[in-house]
């Protein structure tokens, strides 16, 4: 997503677009500036679900349509290839304090490949889009992912994820402290079965997405009651009440060992990181310059 900013493809450019669009500005802006033709593929959905306006929509489902074409292989089509990604490991190393952008890049490299993945709402799939690069298992390999939007973005996040562990086996699930709060009976699911799932936990004190926001962030007060909405809950201890282990990461070296010791269980475990969210904010802000000024360097 982060390299659609500086990416100029040589038109006429063919778009193949599954489904509805995804909460992306970026890559709304990225289709809107394409002169080319877009066909949009659902799963016999009737309704428009183009809001840009830009795009053909067949309504027969992918499995049909694919049946009337002939794509290219994989080998055609090419490898993945990250421009950027020499510049991000010397910028996001797996060393020091733990950073959201850093996590990302880092999980990419350290689940196993193929493992199944679930990202929560909010910052959690954001910064796995822009910042797990090209590894093999990362936003552009072929690790399976998982994401979807509850009530609020938030509510049936865990019960999803544990859902989906029953269905497919191990996984991890990386979400933040509010999504695991609002849906912690999801811990009940495994009161009488082994479900294999790791949670990540990213606890930044509420809402640390809004602080990315371009509103004033004062009165602090005000502005923690409206947006962040801190809450006065431990998730270690709140999850061992239900009987799940836990263990808290203290620094990026210690990530590998935690997930080490999340996929030796045979049930769920929590593994919680706490973030400074106004720090990433300004990290983040900071990669982006410092990503298109590389771009554009190259």
């Amino acid at each position: 997503e982060l390299q659609l900013d500086h990416w100029t493809p040589q038109e006429p450019l063919q778009v193949l677009r599954l489904g509805p669009l995804p909460a992306s500005r970026r890559l709304e802006r990225w289709l809107q500036r394409r002169t080319s033709s877009q066909l949009l593929v659902s799963e016999g959905e009737p309704r428009r679900l183009d809001p840009l306006g830009v795009a053909e929509q067949y309504s027969g489902g992918c499995v049909a349509w694919l049946a009337h074409q002939s794509l290219p292989s994989a080998a055609a089509v090419g490898s993945n290839h990250d421009p950027l990604g020499p510049w991000l490991e010397q910028q996001l190393p797996l060393v020091g304090a733990v950073n959201e952008p850093a996590l990302a890049r880092g999980l990419a490299k350290l689940l196993p490949s193929g493992l199944p993945l679930m990202l929560a709402a909010s910052s959690p799939v954001r910064d796995w889009l822009t910042w797990s690069g090209s590894a093999p298992g990362s936003a552009s390999g072929s690790r399976p992912c998982f994401s979807f939007r509850g009530a609020s973005g938030l509510d049936g996040t865990l019960s999803l994820a544990m859902g989906l562990a029953l269905k497919l086996g191990p996984m991890v699930l990386v979400c933040g402290d509010l999504a695991l709060l609002h849906d912690s009976n999801g811990w009940l699911h495994a009161a009488s079965r082994r479900i294999p799932l790791v949670v990540v936990l990213i606890d930044n004190g509420g809402g640390g997405i809004f602080q990315q926001l371009t509103i004033p962030a004062e009165p602090q007060d005000r502005f923690a009651r409206l947006f962040a909405m801190p809450q006065m809950v431990n998730p270690l201890v709140l999850a061992a009440a239900h009987g799940i282990p836990g263990r808290q990461i203290s620094c990026l070296e210690d990530l590998e060992p935690a997930l080490a010791w999340g996929l030796d269980h045979t049930g769920p475990v929590l593994l919680r990181v706490c973030t400074d969210a106004g720090a990433d904010a300004v990290l983040r802000h900071n990669l982006r310059v410092g990503a298109q000024n590389a771009a554009l360097m190259d």
